[in-house]
């Protein structure tokens, strides 16, 4: 019988490279008439890449045509262009769903003391996962 060290998915990011868990990584795949889709549920059908919530690898992708080429050349390559802002105005939108409308997402103390208060359910774990790509991605645009 085989001894698995861990039942947490790994993906590999498509520009780096580097394998990490799945939960920390944000999914693509194509949508309909070729738009590139950011799919943060992780539900959508047909074949999706990975990229780590970084600046350097969502630009490499994109200038690399990692991004093309993992999802088979099935997006339109205006689709690419400035991926980190359309990324970020996704993730913003779906935090401000699954947050109460009084946390203000660009106040690091009210959406951090928000998701720090949530309970443990899967809800809580997605917005956990969400705040902290928001984070790294908004952290790196303002370096």
């Amino acid at each position: 019988m085989k001894n698995r060290a861990s039942s947490t998915p790994l993906r590999t990011c498509a520009a780096c490279r580097e394998k990490r868990e799945k939960a920390g990584l944000i999914r693509f795949c194509p949508g309909q008439e070729g738009r590139l889709e950011i799919d943060l549920m992780e539900i959508k059908p047909g074949r999706g890449i990975y990229l780590c919530p970084d600046a350097v690898c969502i630009d490499g992708a994109v200038k690399n045509g990692d991004l093309l080429r993992g999802l088979k050349g099935k997006i339109n390559d205006e689709e690419t262009e400035e991926l980190s802002d359309k990324i970020l105005t996704t993730l913003k939108e779906e935090l401000q769903k699954l947050l109460p409308g009084v946390v203000d997402l660009d106040s690091d103390k009210d959406a951090t003391d928000m998701t720090a208060s949530l309970s443990q359910n899967k809800k809580a774990e997605r917005t956990r996962k969400l705040w902290y790509i928001y984070r790294s991605l908004k952290d790196k645009d303002n370096v």
